[in-house]
């Protein structure tokens, strides 16, 4: 059995580009994998653990290829980048900058608090209904 540095086929891994979440490096790996490119995900940071603890990570996924596929990716990548620089000039038009953005961060930030206040009440009369239930178990 070889190991794998010394197979003639093998090829170091070089980065490609870095992508905002995983649902993104998805996206990109399964465009590349359709090329016959294989894909390597690394998480920037502790994004391996938020992404099973929380289902997704903000720090980011770095994306790496086999070196001598390095030129074929980035020519795919090249039409995936002109649509993208494409919309972000589209979101750019449509937004009114500081304005909406704001408007976008008390909307959120208003909806943040809506929701606690529906939802720990909840938990809290669940975690209290609990403790009265071992308790009366314990003592009976």
């Amino acid at each position: 059995m070889q190991r794998l540095n010394q197979d003639s086929n093998y090829t170091k891994e070089v980065y490609l580009t870095t992508v905002t979440n995983s649902i993104e490096a998805e996206t990109l790996e399964a465009l590349l994998q359709a090329n016959n490119i294989p894909v390597l995900k690394k998480f920037r940071e502790a994004g391996a653990y938020l992404e099973i603890y929380m289902g997704t990570s903000n720090f980011g996924v770095d994306i790496y290829v086999p070196s001598d596929l390095l030129d074929k990716a980035q020519d795919i990548m090249g039409g995936t980048a002109d649509m993208e620089e494409e919309a972000g000039r589209q979101e750019l038009e449509d937004d009114d900058s500081e304005e909406a953005q704001s408007n976008y961060k008390g909307k959120r930030r208003a909806l943040t608090w809506l929701m606690l206040l529906i939802v720990l009440p909840g938990v809290l009369w669940i975690a209290i209904f609990s403790c009265i239930q071992i308790y009366r178990w314990f003592t009976a």
